[in-house]
């Protein structure tokens, strides 16, 4: 039998019950006036091994990662430890930058 793990989408309620197991994820920021800064819901590092130009020569971990307007990025989630029916979702938190600082 094979473990499951359940992955949930911060953004819309949709839920995807995927094999426990190592997965590379591609994110793209389509909207046209936001930011969003992305990181696991258990608070894990995010390894992240791509962006626009293509797979990086190294993996970098970061605890958030911030996407700009029309950016895409290739994460890579190692679920493999998860126990069957864990939840965990790449929270994405919009942002829009302020102007405070401008001159």
């Amino acid at each position: 039998m094979a473990r499951r793990i359940k992955l949930k989408r911060s953004i819309s309620s949709d839920i995807a019950y995927r094999q426990l197991g190592a997965y590379r994820l591609r994110v793209l920021n389509a909207s046209n006036s936001t930011l969003y800064s992305l990181r696991w819901s258990d608070g894990r590092p995010l390894t992240v091994i791509g962006t626009d130009g293509g797979l990086l020569e190294r993996s970098m971990m970061r605890e958030s990662l911030t996407l700009a307007i029309a950016e895409r990025a290739d994460i890579w989630g190692d679920f493999s430890g998860q126990q069957p029916g864990d939840e965990i979702a790449l929270v994405a938190e919009s942002y829009s930058p302020g102007l405070d600082n401008a001159t």
